[in-house]
Protein backbone atom coordinates (compact mmCIF):
# COMPACT_ATOMS: atom_id res chain seq x y z
CA UNK A 1 0.00 0.00 0.00
CA UNK A 2 1.47 3.37 -1.00
CA UNK A 3 1.49 6.39 1.29
CA UNK A 4 -1.43 7.95 -0.59
CA UNK A 5 -3.67 4.89 -0.56
CA UNK A 6 -6.46 4.57 1.97
CA UNK A 7 -7.17 1.27 3.75
CA UNK A 8 -9.91 -1.06 2.61
CA UNK A 9 -13.00 -0.95 4.90
CA UNK A 10 -12.66 -3.48 7.70
CA UNK A 11 -16.39 -4.20 7.64
CA UNK A 12 -18.84 -4.39 4.81
CA UNK A 13 -20.10 -6.68 2.09
CA UNK A 14 -18.47 -8.36 -0.87
CA UNK A 15 -18.86 -6.63 -4.21
CA UNK A 16 -22.65 -6.87 -4.87
CA UNK A 17 -22.79 -8.22 -8.39
CA UNK A 18 -26.57 -8.55 -8.07
CA UNK A 19 -26.85 -4.75 -8.32
CA UNK A 20 -25.53 -4.71 -11.88
CA UNK A 21 -28.12 -3.93 -14.55
CA UNK A 22 -28.54 -2.75 -18.12
CA UNK A 23 -31.01 0.12 -18.51
CA UNK A 24 -32.34 2.10 -21.44
CA UNK A 25 -32.97 5.86 -21.42
CA UNK A 26 -34.59 6.93 -24.65
CA UNK A 27 -32.02 5.87 -27.27
CA UNK A 28 -29.17 5.35 -24.79
CA UNK A 29 -28.14 2.03 -23.24
CA UNK A 30 -26.39 2.43 -19.89
CA UNK A 31 -24.79 -0.29 -17.79
CA UNK A 32 -25.01 0.35 -14.06
CA UNK A 33 -22.88 -1.28 -11.40
CA UNK A 34 -21.43 -0.45 -7.98
CA UNK A 35 -18.24 1.58 -8.08
CA UNK A 36 -14.97 -0.29 -7.51
CA UNK A 37 -11.42 0.89 -6.71
CA UNK A 38 -10.42 0.21 -10.33
CA UNK A 39 -12.81 3.03 -11.36
CA UNK A 40 -10.55 5.82 -10.12
CA UNK A 41 -9.46 6.82 -13.64
CA UNK A 42 -13.00 6.76 -15.02
CA UNK A 43 -14.33 8.78 -12.08
CA UNK A 44 -11.55 11.31 -12.54
CA UNK A 45 -12.36 11.60 -16.24
CA UNK A 46 -16.04 12.12 -15.44
CA UNK A 47 -15.28 14.91 -12.99
CA UNK A 48 -12.95 16.80 -15.33
CA UNK A 49 -15.41 16.57 -18.23
CA UNK A 50 -18.31 18.16 -16.31
CA UNK A 51 -19.37 21.74 -16.93
CA UNK A 52 -18.62 24.36 -14.29
CA UNK A 53 -22.35 24.65 -13.57
CA UNK A 54 -22.81 20.89 -13.01
CA UNK A 55 -19.80 20.84 -10.66
CA UNK A 56 -21.16 23.83 -8.76
CA UNK A 57 -24.60 22.22 -8.40
CA UNK A 58 -23.00 19.00 -7.12
CA UNK A 59 -20.36 20.42 -4.75
CA UNK A 60 -21.95 23.84 -4.00
CA UNK A 61 -18.63 25.48 -4.80
CA UNK A 62 -16.46 26.08 -7.89
CA UNK A 63 -14.33 22.98 -7.29
CA UNK A 64 -11.49 22.81 -9.82
CA UNK A 65 -9.87 19.50 -8.87
CA UNK A 66 -10.13 16.39 -6.74
CA UNK A 67 -7.05 15.04 -4.96
CA UNK A 68 -5.94 11.42 -5.48
CA UNK A 69 -7.08 10.64 -1.92
CA UNK A 70 -10.52 12.13 -2.57
CA UNK A 71 -10.87 9.98 -5.69
CA UNK A 72 -9.79 6.89 -3.73
CA UNK A 73 -12.32 7.61 -0.99
CA UNK A 74 -15.09 7.93 -3.57
CA UNK A 75 -14.14 4.54 -5.02
CA UNK A 76 -13.51 2.61 -1.78
CA UNK A 77 -16.85 1.46 -0.39
CA UNK A 78 -18.18 -1.06 2.08
CA UNK A 79 -21.35 -1.54 -0.06
CA UNK A 80 -23.47 -1.30 3.07
CA UNK A 81 -23.20 2.02 4.90
CA UNK A 82 -21.53 3.57 1.85
CA UNK A 83 -22.72 2.82 -1.67
CA UNK A 84 -22.16 4.30 -5.10
CA UNK A 85 -23.73 3.23 -8.39
CA UNK A 86 -22.18 4.38 -11.63
CA UNK A 87 -23.55 4.34 -15.16
CA UNK A 88 -21.32 3.45 -18.10
CA UNK A 89 -21.64 3.69 -21.87
CA UNK A 90 -19.49 2.07 -24.52
CA UNK A 91 -17.54 4.32 -26.88
CA UNK A 92 -15.82 2.02 -29.32
CA UNK A 93 -13.50 -0.20 -27.30
CA UNK A 94 -13.62 2.10 -24.30
CA UNK A 95 -15.96 2.43 -21.34
CA UNK A 96 -17.06 5.88 -20.18
CA UNK A 97 -18.60 6.76 -16.81
CA UNK A 98 -21.50 9.16 -17.39
CA UNK A 99 -23.36 9.17 -14.07
CA UNK A 100 -22.87 8.28 -10.43
CA UNK A 101 -25.14 8.31 -7.39
CA UNK A 102 -24.00 7.59 -3.85
CA UNK A 103 -25.01 7.57 -0.22
CA UNK A 104 -23.19 7.50 3.11
CA UNK A 105 -24.95 6.53 6.33
CA UNK A 106 -24.97 8.59 9.51
CA UNK A 107 -25.32 5.89 12.17
CA UNK A 108 -26.67 8.32 14.77
CA UNK A 109 -29.75 9.15 12.68
CA UNK A 110 -30.04 6.05 10.44
CA UNK A 111 -30.29 8.53 7.57
CA UNK A 112 -27.80 8.63 4.71
CA UNK A 113 -26.57 11.65 2.81
CA UNK A 114 -27.30 11.14 -0.87
CA UNK A 115 -25.90 12.86 -3.95
CA UNK A 116 -25.72 12.12 -7.63
CA UNK A 117 -24.24 13.55 -10.79
CA UNK A 118 -25.20 13.06 -14.42
CA UNK A 119 -22.88 14.26 -17.16
CA UNK A 120 -24.15 17.30 -19.04
CA UNK A 121 -24.44 15.29 -22.28
CA UNK A 122 -26.84 12.83 -20.64
CA UNK A 123 -29.07 15.08 -18.52
CA UNK A 124 -32.82 15.24 -19.09
CA UNK A 125 -33.22 11.53 -19.89
CA UNK A 126 -34.47 10.24 -16.54
CA UNK A 127 -31.09 8.99 -15.32
CA UNK A 128 -31.13 11.05 -12.10
CA UNK A 129 -34.62 9.80 -11.26
CA UNK A 130 -33.56 6.21 -11.88
CA UNK A 131 -30.47 6.60 -9.70
CA UNK A 132 -32.42 7.98 -6.75
CA UNK A 133 -35.03 5.25 -7.05
CA UNK A 134 -32.40 2.50 -7.22
CA UNK A 135 -30.45 3.90 -4.27
CA UNK A 136 -33.67 4.07 -2.24
CA UNK A 137 -34.33 0.38 -2.98
CA UNK A 138 -30.79 -0.58 -1.97
CA UNK A 139 -30.80 1.53 1.18
CA UNK A 140 -34.17 0.15 2.31
CA UNK A 141 -32.84 -3.39 1.96
CA UNK A 142 -29.96 -2.42 4.25
CA UNK A 143 -32.22 -0.97 6.95
CA UNK A 144 -31.46 2.67 6.23
CA UNK A 145 -34.43 4.84 7.19
CA UNK A 146 -34.09 7.74 4.77
CA UNK A 147 -31.93 10.08 2.74
CA UNK A 148 -30.79 13.64 3.28
CA UNK A 149 -29.78 15.75 0.31
CA UNK A 150 -28.48 19.30 0.03
CA UNK A 151 -29.77 21.18 -3.01
CA UNK A 152 -29.14 24.74 -4.14
CA UNK A 153 -32.32 26.78 -4.49
CA UNK A 154 -31.90 27.22 -8.25
CA UNK A 155 -31.48 23.51 -8.91
CA UNK A 156 -35.13 22.99 -9.79
CA UNK A 157 -34.52 19.71 -11.61
CA UNK A 158 -32.99 18.10 -8.52
CA UNK A 159 -35.70 19.43 -6.21
CA UNK A 160 -38.36 17.97 -8.49
CA UNK A 161 -36.67 14.57 -8.45
CA UNK A 162 -36.82 14.47 -4.65
CA UNK A 163 -40.39 15.74 -4.39
CA UNK A 164 -41.66 13.16 -6.89
CA UNK A 165 -40.15 10.17 -5.09
CA UNK A 166 -43.45 8.91 -3.67
CA UNK A 167 -42.57 8.99 0.04
CA UNK A 168 -42.79 11.91 2.50
CA UNK A 169 -40.31 14.71 1.84
CA UNK A 170 -39.33 17.42 4.30
CA UNK A 171 -37.55 20.58 3.11
CA UNK A 172 -35.78 23.28 5.09
CA UNK A 173 -34.41 26.38 3.41
CA UNK A 174 -31.43 28.31 4.71
CA UNK A 175 -28.81 30.46 3.05
CA UNK A 176 -29.77 29.66 -0.52
CA UNK A 177 -29.86 25.90 0.01
CA UNK A 178 -32.56 23.33 0.73
CA UNK A 179 -31.96 20.45 3.11
CA UNK A 180 -34.25 17.76 1.73
CA UNK A 181 -35.09 14.74 3.89
CA UNK A 182 -36.74 11.71 2.31
CA UNK A 183 -37.98 9.21 4.89
CA UNK A 184 -38.62 5.57 4.11
CA UNK A 185 -40.13 4.81 7.53
CA UNK A 186 -43.53 5.93 8.81
CA UNK A 187 -42.87 7.78 12.09
CA UNK A 188 -46.21 6.60 13.50
CA UNK A 189 -45.94 2.87 12.78
CA UNK A 190 -42.19 2.48 12.49
CA UNK A 191 -42.74 0.50 9.30
CA UNK A 192 -41.19 1.09 5.90
CA UNK A 193 -43.47 2.69 3.34
CA UNK A 194 -44.50 0.56 0.39
CA UNK A 195 -42.56 0.80 -2.86
CA UNK A 196 -42.58 4.28 -4.34
CA UNK A 197 -44.62 5.28 -7.37
CA UNK A 198 -42.56 7.38 -9.71
CA UNK A 199 -43.62 10.10 -12.06
CA UNK A 200 -42.22 11.20 -15.40
CA UNK A 201 -38.66 11.56 -16.57
CA UNK A 202 -36.29 14.08 -15.05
Amino acid sequence: MTVDQIPWPEKGRPYPMELESQERFKETEIFFRPVRPVDERLLRELFYSLSDDTIYQRYHAPVKSLSPQQIQQLCTLDYDETMALAGFVREGENERMVAVGRYALDRSTRLAEVAFTVHDDFQGRGIGTWLLRRLIDIARERGIEGFVGYVLSNNVRMLNIFHRCGVPVESEFDGGMYTVTVRFVDKTTGLFYQESKWGGEM
